[in-house]
Order: structure tokens, then sequence, then C-alpha cells
């Protein structure tokens, strides 16, 4: 499985290059092309920018968790399987809530001490819509 944490931070490149890597792949349920749209993403703290989101429907496996996050105790984010067509693959993509911005050092630690194999098959299947930055 690829690790997608969706990157907030100019810093994070590692993190960009993998979710670069991970778009290039056929989902296994696909993005409605005549659903983009238009809307603010907020780039960081201070940075928004107008940008076209893509979005699909379907049956996606999820869950909120709450992740130790430092001095704040934790801090909760969402945790979604999007399975690529090639069931042997898939993109975990995780978000936080609301529009706050924390440390993915965090997150990765989180995946990495659960194993992402024991966070994947915690999740549960529910219909889901799914916005992206295209």
């Amino acid at each position: 499985a690829v690790v997608f944490l969706l990157c907030l931070n100019s810093n994070e490149t590692k993190l960009i290059i993998v979710n670069t890597i991970a778009f290039i792949a056929n989902w296994l349920i696909q993005f409605d092309k005549t659903k983009s749209t238009y809307d603010i993403f907020h780039v960081d703290r201070g940075t928004e920018e107008l940008t076209q989101f893509m979005e699909v429907e379907g049956n996606f496996s999820r869950e909120w968790v709450q992740i130790p996050q430092g001095m704040l105790g934790s801090v909760e984010v969402e945790i979604v399987d999007m399975p690529y067509e090639s069931a042997e693959y898939s993109m975990m993509a995780i978000r936080y809530s609301g529009n706050y911005f924390g440390n993915l050092a965090d997150i990765e630690n989180y995946v990495a001490d659960k194993g992402i194999l024991t966070v994947r098959e915690s999740l549960k299947e529910y219909p889901t819509a799914i916005t992206f930055p295209k």
C-alpha cells in the first residue's frame, strides 16, 4: 500500500513526491469528470489558492482516529483507503479535521507504530464522497 499524506507544508517534499506518484495508477472507483469544481485550497495557515477539485463517490473503508500530537495531546484525523484497479495496491489518504495544520511526522509515526496493514484492517466501509485537488 502507498501512504498518502495530504501535504500542506512546502518543507514536506518527500510527501509531495508520494502524492504525485500515487495519482499515476487507475482507481478501482474512478473520479467523475463531470463533478470537477473550483474551490479554495488551504496551502498553509496563511495561503489559500483557487484550485480545481475532483470528486468520487462510492463505498470506501475509512475511520476517524485519535493520533498523539506532542504537546496538544491528540488530534483527530480521518483515514480513507482508496483501492487501485489492481486489488494488490491502494492509497491511504489521511486528513486532519477542520483546518488544523499539524505535525505530519506524528501521523507517519502512528501508521509506522501500528503497522500499515493493521491500520488498514481497522477501517470500516461506508458510502463516501471524496474530493481531492486535481
